[in-house]
């Protein structure tokens, strides 16, 4: 949980990217909104690209908190993947210039953001993970971390983001963002259950599904 003025400053800076994206975000308008003075913001975030990745951070930290005792709906990988991606896609896209933003913020590479950035995937990839398995997140082990099906889980989450930036750069729309990761996953979990002895997951969780996305 953040502190009460870190979070005013992330709840400014959104509303901010709501209302014009990325260049929209200007730390004296985020301090003058967020009623904190500009040297306490600057104590607190180094960049603005700092404030942005707190916040897309504390928005799939929302996720992780919706998933932890209910697993992703589904009766296969597939069809769980497939959930998981599709919504987390549309709620991100749904916010125009916030999802811009953001994620223009994680593709700057400004110094002193990793730690975020590492936050947030490793997020994310626990919330993978909980879906490939079919398990709530709060039951996904640390032991994860080190075998082929958290591999598995950083490299959708990298397709997906690649996606994502050609989402931005107006090169694929939000249904092929979500086609493309789709098929991409399908190819991905196809391998996993090759390694299945490995991971714990058996080739029937892995059926496929009827092959819409793409």
């Amino acid at each position: 949980m953040m502190e009460e003025r870190a979070q005013r400053i992330v709840d400014a800076a959104i509303e901010l990217a709501d209302e014009g994206g990325f260049q929209n975000v200007r730390l004296r308008e985020v301090a003058e909104r967020s009623g904190v003075a500009f040297g306490t913001l600057y104590a607190r975030f180094n960049s603005k690209e700092d404030i942005l990745i707190a916040a897309l951070e504390q928005e799939i930290s929302k996720f992780r908190d919706l998933m932890a005792d209910v697993p992703v709906p589904g009766d296969s990988t597939r069809e769980r993947v497939r959930y998981f991606f599709s919504a987390l896609t549309d709620v991100l896209l749904s916010r125009t210039g916030f999802a811009k933003a953001v994620l223009r913020a994680v593709a700057s590479g400004v110094p002193g953001v990793a730690d975020k950035v590492i936050s947030y995937q490793t997020t994310m990839n626990c919330l993978i993970v909980g879906a490939i398995k079919g398990i709530a997140v709060k039951y996904v082990e640390e032991t994860d971390h080190n075998a082929d099906i958290f591999f598995t889980a950083r490299m959708m989450q990298s397709l997906w983001f690649a996606e994502l930036i050609g989402w931005i750069s107006e090169v694929v729309t939000r249904e092929e963002v979500i086609q493309r990761t789709l098929r991409g996953c399908n190819l991905l979990l196809s391998g996993l259950e090759a390694t299945e002895g490995n991971t714990g997951i058996s080739p029937e969780t892995l059926a496929p599904v009827s092959n819409t996305e793409g």
